[in-house]
């Protein structure tokens, strides 16, 4: 009853050490909400504050290891900076306080502020007359425009501190101020900064220490070289990047790019000529619903040339098949944001199986979109010939080709296919029957205006594989060598059908009959010959 007991409680003791763990909204993209607009962003060690707007609406965003808090502002903010328990929101021409311990709000009129920062208990204000320090327990709820400066200037755009030192750019100058004024080097006239790790960052909307990054920049904050946090304007999201060896290196940390797989019932691709490929012409946002006005219906962005499977259309949106990160997705993109290519080239590449597969309904990799008949899944088996139509490029790293399989159309993974046979199975004699005066024209596809890659005399012998439509699958002999094409139908007189495996049996029979028929003859001869030689 002992071991019985101890066992019980062990069981609970692991209950309750793993099964009420909770999931940390800064370590997984799948917990954090998405963002429609962020404008600012700030962090300490273990929180990542976000204001964001959505249409109307401005919050702010409190990320810890438990989820996120919201708290409503006022208007756009434009940065973000945090002390002694504190949030500071720069909106125009105030400042708003959050106490996140004690829960409550506080506005400060800052007629004019550009920029704000804070160390230990500091708060530095930018506005082009200058720089204001202020102590963050000690505000005045009066206009602070112009107190307490500590550096004038006529267009300071940005401000950072060290503990020691006050960094600010003032007309596209870096400058140093501790004991006196120090000029460091000419920057960008909007350039912004943040201090961490003896690490001073000069950004602007496109670079960091004038390394180019990728995407627009609304704002920056350095936690240390290790958490940097950039909001960007190109996808609406906050990112994590590292300072490591002189480089910025991206983290895996990321707020506002929550796919989602929105499928509402998916058009079956059962047909060749329902199979539309198209790729992204910009980066381009990817919607839960057919109208794109809709902010929150946002969930989603892909970079330019993402190759995609549309499968309806409406309102002008494509519902649309896609992959981000190796994953599947379903969502509606605008139609603008699209570029279609010509038709898939028809394929016809007869194939056969390497193993026992599935045929699919759309390319994922997932029972739900298994063919089925009748309730049952169809399913190929090894050996077995299939009929490739076009393969999917530039979609899911290239795995996936849409082939016809007796009656069914599906998509079937690439890999598990085998190369065509050296020499079709079957095929039908016939001669080249051009119009008078002319040569047969073997082209490189079933249309007269691909590549013609051989031209034959009439009257030559051809091998007929197959007919599709106007156009016959042949093969030639040129010099010795074996071409494949296709020529037009009408302009081929076809013979009986024969198989190489009959044209070998008629070979041994036809060994075999004049073998027993020299037999036959010899031994008739040979008794002829003894006949004679008796009388």
């Amino acid at each position: 009853m002992k071991k019985i007991f101890v066992v019980f409680l062990s069981l609970c003791l692991c209950f309750f050490a793993f099964g009420t763990t909770n999931i940390s909204a800064l370590d997984s993209t799948d917990e954090n909400t998405h963002l429609f607009g962020p404008t600012a962003v700030c962090a300490t060690d273990d929180k990542v504050f976000v204001a964001d707007k959505n249409n109307d609406q401005n919050v702010l965003y409190i990320f810890d290891q438990q989820g996120y808090v919201t708290k409503n502002l006022s208007g756009v903010a434009t940065r973000l900076a945090f002390a002694d328990g504190k949030v500071f929101a720069l909106l125009t021409d105030k400042i708003e306080i959050f106490d996140i311990t004690a829960d409550t709000k506080q506005t400060v009129v800052a007629t004019g502020a550009k920029d704000i920062a804070t160390h230990g208990n500091l708060l530095f204000c930018v506005f082009d007359c200058g720089i204001g320090q202020f102590d963050v327990d000690m505000f005045d709820t009066q206009d602070i425009y112009g107190k307490n400066l500590v550096a004038t200037g006529t267009n300071i755009s940005g401000v950072a501190h060290d503990g020691t030192n006050l960094y600010y750019v003032d007309n596209g100058i870096l400058f140093k101020k501790s004991s006196g004024f120090e000029v460091v080097k000419t920057v960008d006239k909007n350039s912004r900064l943040a201090f961490a790790d003896n690490t001073l960052f000069v950004y602007d909307n496109d670079s960091i220490n004038e390394a180019e990054i990728g995407f627009e920049i609304c704002d920056l904050f350095a936690v240390s070289q290790n958490k940097i946090f950039v909001a960007s304007t190109n996808d609406f999201s906050v990112k994590s990047l590292r300072f490591e060896n002189g480089a910025l290196l991206p983290n895996t940390f990321i707020l506002g790019t929550n796919h989602k797989n929105y499928d509402t019932g998916f058009d079956t691709v059962d047909s060749f000529e329902k199979l539309a490929l198209c790729t992204t012409n910009k980066v381009a946002f990817v919607y839960g619903a057919e109208n794109g006005d809709e902010t929150n219906n946002r969930f989603g962005f892909v970079d330019q040339n993402t190759t995609m499977i549309k499968l309806s259309e409406t309102n002008g949106f494509a519902y649309v098949l896609y992959t981000f990160d190796n994953v599947q997705y379903f969502g509606f993109v605008d139609m603008d944001d699209l570029t279609f290519a010509n038709d898939p080239a028809l394929n016809l590449q007869k194939v056969t199986i390497t193993s026992n597969q599935r045929i699919y309904t759309l390319p994922v990799d997932k029972a739900d979109y298994m063919l089925k008949q009748d309730g049952n899944v169809v399913s190929v088996s090894n050996t077995q010939q299939i009929t490739v139509l076009a393969e999917i490029a530039g979609f899911d790293n290239d795995k996936w080709v849409f082939a016809k399989v007796g009656d069914n159309f599906g998509f079937v993974i690439k890999a598990k296919l085998k190369n065509p046979p050296v020499v079709y199975p079957v095929y039908q004699f016939g001669t080249a029957n051009p119009p008078i005066g002319k040569n047969l024209e073997i082209y490189q596809t079933a249309d007269s205006s691909s590549q013609v890659v051989a031209k034959v005399a009439s009257g030559t012998e051809i091998k007929v594989f197959e007919t599709v439509g106007d156009y016959s699958k042949v093969s030639i002999n040129v010099d010795g060598q074996r071409i494949e094409g296709w020529a037009k139908s009408s302009f081929i007189v076809k013979q009986g059908k024969m198989t190489n495996t009959v044209s070998l049996g008629l070979v041994v029979g036809i060994t075999l009959v004049l073998v027993i028929g020299f037999l036959i003859t010899w031994r008739y001869l040979h008794k002829k010959k003894k006949y004679f030689e008796q009388d």
